[in-house]
């Protein structure tokens, strides 16, 4: 006699497990989200939040809500408002409170996959791979960005929400609809594809009355939206990049796959700001993956929405119209997909970290999702059940190994933010944006919002620790000159007890002070898997670029390391000269 995991009727075991991931995901985000700007977080609040409420007049504050982000294609109103609440509420911006609201667009994500699935008359237990995916830490750039987890969560919660409504015959769900596509308009530029999205959906239903009144309210809004912009020079050029069709199939792959990214090399070295994903070494499997996720999904439409409705329209077979719940379905695959694209053709002339970042990955997680929901309706039930299994074993799998895979860069993105903070406290300046106009920007916009009063850094006790005595014997490490940095690397002291207590190396000239953030030095996939992140050592990137043109005239710094659990200082057995 065959046993089942999970009766369809134990809706409440599935509860419990879903809970797991969950839970897991908000410790560690809890344990490691830092109240520290980061990129957009600051510029959105200079940009739209002070001029606001420095406005008089009620078109001109109007303009500002609704007004492009700065040089973007975004009327990034949705986010504001939350900004706005969040200042209201506390009497200043907590970017903690930012990434909360963000972040609960994936339980949101959950709940609509959770109905969608009891629509499609899947057992509950089949769910339960869902909240292994949304929950693991692949996306991290987004979960630990208050920004990026506005934005790039919330667009797909709103979508999802859209599609949810739009789907019902009624006109209370037509106009709940309307309204969650406007609410994704005006969160990311991405949220206007869903009014295409909503015409294809409407069009497999045969509802022609609402059809057209998508139809004029899909014009009026592109109308409305692009009335005006202009795009930035820096921009990349889509019409241009079309003409390289296999870059844009890569990327286009890339872009749908990168969940499958997560046994790639691990870094072991910090790079800067580790939401930008920068200098990592991709495989083939997330090509690969991506190919056959978008080529089984494509596929699937053309079986199960285009020919069914090519014969029908031809007269060749009688009226068969797609469920409501399999035409959401369909609706979230086709908007996954289309982003997909549009994302290949603005980024195919780049690199593939481009499409592989961490806070594009939600849109890959919710394609896998996808087709793992049309794997299901596709088999028969006993294979289907075996589907079920083997998908929660991957789902499982893919949420643990994430943790050792993607926590590491959590942990350097919160050292570098401290260490910027702390170097924007005593110098005035952020270190570890892009040199040039983007750091000007930054140290400006930063400066602003402070004297306006809108953020203040959280206490930074170690700006007054630095200055006590150096104690033991200097370190030893190596040092190696790169284009635009210096790399050191010791390799005897043992690894953090407490990841969110690192260190940082210290250049100290005289009365200056600059601070850079050590990467405990990476385990081996092996020793990870058992929970242990991190061997002996460490490394330090030290951006000799990004130090204050002033510094940029041969002088020398003495190197220290301070310990953020110890309040200790320990003095490097190198000293640093930089030159012109």
């Amino acid at each position: 006699m065959k046993t089942r995991l999970l009766s369809s009727n134990q809706t409440g075991w599935v509860l419990a497990i879903s809970l797991l991931p969950v839970l897991g995901f908000w410790y560690v985000w809890n344990r490691y989200a830092i109240n520290i700007p980061f990129w957009d977080d600051v510029f959105v609040v200079e940009n739209s939040l002070i001029p606001i409420r420095e406005s008089q007049s009620l078109g001109e504050k109007l303009r500002y809500w609704f007004g492009w982000y700065t040089q973007t294609e975004h009327r990034i109103v949705y986010n504001r408002l939350v900004f706005w609440l969040i200042y209201s509420l506390e009497g200043t911006i907590n970017f903690r409170s930012a990434m909360v609201v963000g972040n609960l667009s994936l339980v949101g994500m959950a709940v609509f996959f959770y109905r969608l699935f009891q629509k499609l008359q899947l057992p509950s237990r089949y769910f339960l791979p869902v909240p292994f995916l949304l929950f693991g830490l692949a996306s991290y750039a987004n979960q630990f960005w208050g920004m990026g987890s506005l934005s790039n969560f919330t667009v797909l919660f709103f979508t999802l929400a859209s599609l949810f409504f739009l789907v019902k015959p009624t006109w209370p769900g037509f106009a709940l609809g309307i309204f969650f596509a406007l609410a994704a308009t005006l969160t990311l530029g991405s949220g206007l594809l869903v009014w295409a999205v909503g015409l294809l959906v409407l069009f497999f239903q045969r509802r022609y009355a609402p059809l057209t009144g998508w139809a004029i309210l899909t014009a009026l809004t592109i109308i409305i939206y692009l009335r005006g912009y202009v795009r930035p020079d820096w921009s990349p050029d889509p019409l241009k990049n079309a003409l390289n069709p296999v870059n844009v199939l890569k990327a286009f792959a890339g872009f749908a796959g990168s969940t499958f990214d997560v046994l790639q090399p691990r870094q072991a070295t910090f790079t800067g700001y580790e939401l930008f994903g920068i200098e990592y070494t991709f495989s083939w499997i997330p090509l690969l993956a991506g190919g056959l996720l978008a080529g089984f999904a494509i596929y699937q439409l053309l079986i199960r929405l285009v020919w069914p409705t090519f014969l029908v329209l031809t007269g060749k077979i009688s009226e068969s119209v797609a469920s409501g719940p399999f035409l959401v379905l369909a609706g979230l695959l086709m908007f996954v997909m289309i982003t997909a694209l549009a994302a290949a053709l603005s980024r195919a002339g780049g690199d593939l970290s481009a499409v592989l970042n961490s806070k594009y990955k939600i849109n890959s997680i919710l394609l896998t999702i996808g087709c793992y929901a049309l794997v299901l309706l596709v088999l028969e039930k006993n294979p289907r059940e075996w589907a079920f299994r083997a998908f929660l074993l991957f789902a499982v799998s893919w949420h643990l190994a994430g943790y050792a895979q993607y926590l590491p860069n959590v942990l350097n993105t919160r050292q570098a933010l401290l260490a910027d903070a702390i170097n924007f406290r005593r110098n005035g300046s952020w270190l570890f944006y892009p040199v040039g106009i983007v750091t000007e920007l930054a140290n400006r916009h930063t400066a602003r919002v402070e004297k306006a009063g809108f953020y203040q850094f959280p206490a930074l006790t170690v700006v007054d620790s630095v200055a006590a005595r150096s104690e033991g014997l200097p370190l030893n490490v190596g040092m190696r000159n790169r284009l635009g940095y210096v790399q050191l690397s010791e390799l005897t002291l043992p690894p953090p007890v407490d990841a969110r207590l690192g260190s940082f190396v210290v250049l100290k000239n005289q009365d200056q002070r600059y601070f850079f953030p050590t990467t405990p030095r990476l385990a081996g996939w092996r020793v990870a898997l058992t929970g242990r992140n991190f061997t002996k050592g460490f490394l330090t990137r030290i951006l000799t670029q990004n130090l204050p043109a002033g510094a940029m005239t041969g002088s020398s710094y003495q190197l220290q390391r301070y310990d953020l659990a110890t309040k200790r200082t320990v003095e490097l057995n190198q000293n640093l000269t930089i030159t012109p």
